[in-house]
């Protein structure tokens, strides 16, 4: 049986036992940071998404370069899905986890798409997006 997300028994893959959630996990890319707590649960994503925005800038910086490649190359709308996973892959193929387990949260693309399209005139009508449906 294959397991989608992190399993709680060794799937004998590579992926190593973290100590605070006590799931096998792909140290590369997972950060559980406590996310089993009330006080974080209950934290809107918008919330969550801005402490992460603040606390890794870079991300915001090449995505929007990713997007400007690729607008570059003709495109003129695109779902933030296909840059988001392109970038997932290159840290996970140039980067070791830091010291926080560093990892992307897929509840976070549909926000940095309003906000590149918010602050990069250029990329003003660039990804497509839906309504939020959660705060």
């Amino acid at each position: 049986m294959t397991h989608i997300g992190q399993p709680f028994h060794d799937p004998g893959d590579g992926r190593t036992k973290c100590e605070t959630c006590q799931k096998y996990v792909w140290p590369a890319i997972h950060s559980c940071r406590g996310l089993n707590s009330p006080l974080v649960t209950q934290r809107s994503i918008t919330d969550r998404f801005q402490r992460f925005h603040e606390d890794n800038p870079s991300v915001y910086t090449e995505l929007v370069d990713m997007a400007r490649q690729l607008q570059a190359r003709g495109y003129t709308k695109l779902g933030i899905e296909l840059i988001w996973s392109a970038f997932r892959w290159n840290r996970m193929m140039r980067t070791t986890a830091d010291e926080y387990g560093f990892k992307l949260n897929d509840h976070y693309r549909s926000r940095y798409a309003r906000l590149i399209m918010a602050n990069e005139p250029d990329l003003a009508d660039f990804f497509q997006t839906r309504t939020l449906r959660t705060p």
